[in-house]
């Protein structure tokens, strides 16, 4: 998902995220893997704390590589929440990629030199990749 506590697309009044509602059905029966937005480690540790086994890391993994490794050594200063055409590179981000990323993802990518996406966006609405 776009944002890892999204809520229901269809009843706006039901306000508990579709990961809790999943974890109910799954039931511990098999271990759970939350994603969507979660950009900094206070945001994996929220979904920790909810008892969900897993965070998975996707945009994030694309502007800083190292990220768990910046993470597990208390270096979350020098984790690169932006990208900037000129890390393409370096990242490894070809240009047929950089223009998917650009086209699906731009408002969820923070590129730093545009304005950067309100993460609320993805509240109770589907992400840029999810058709919204």
């Amino acid at each position: 998902m776009g944002y890892a506590w999204r809520t229901s697309l269809n009843d706006e009044s039901d306000t508990e995220p579709l990961i809790l509602k999943i974890k109910r059905q799954v039931a511990g029966r098999l271990p759970l893997i939350s994603v969507g937005s979660v950009e900094k480690p206070t945001d994996a540790q929220k979904v920790m704390d909810a008892g969900l086994d897993f965070v998975a890391l996707g945009r994030e993994m694309l502007r800083e590589p190292n990220w768990v490794q910046k993470v597990e050594n208390n270096d979350e200063a020098a984790i690169r929440y932006t990208i900037s055409t000129s890390d393409l590179d370096e990242l490894g981000i070809t240009p047929a990629m950089w223009n998917f990323l650009i086209v699906r993802l731009q408002s969820a990518m923070h590129v730093s030199n545009q304005p950067d996406y309100d993460k609320g966006l993805f509240n109770h609405k589907l992400a840029p990749h999810e058709g919204a």
